[in-house]
């Protein structure tokens, strides 16, 4: 639900095990380390862009797109967007993303 209503909804909450459920391939999570290791230096747009990309809504609130993807993927996080969230949502949205970015010719 927190992904789905950014803002509204918690559950299921941040003790849930996805990193579990990523494991047994019933869920996604970051490749390898990447979600622990230095990433790009915070920049809330692009991060905001590659969350869209990934499947947050466009429309959320950027406190509340940062607090639904740590609470999946990072709930020990805690202040400002991280180099750890930039890496992690970078990699996620490389993987899988669930927007097209338009075609160039």
């Amino acid at each position: 639900h927190s992904d789905m209503a950014c803002g509204r909804k918690i559950d299921p909450g941040g003790r849930f095990d996805w990193r579990r459920l990523a494991r047994q391939g019933l869920a996604v999570w970051p490749a390898g380390e990447v979600a622990e290791a230095a990433g790009a230096p915070p920049d809330m747009g692009r991060f905001l862009a590659l969350a869209h990309v990934f499947g947050y809504d466009a429309a959320w609130r950027p406190e509340d797109v940062l607090a639904a993807f740590r609470l999946r993927f990072r709930p020990w996080a805690r202040g400002p967007l991280a180099p750890a969230d930039m890496a992690a949502i970078t990699d996620l949205a490389r993987r899988y993303p669930a927007v097209t970015p338009p075609k160039t010719r």
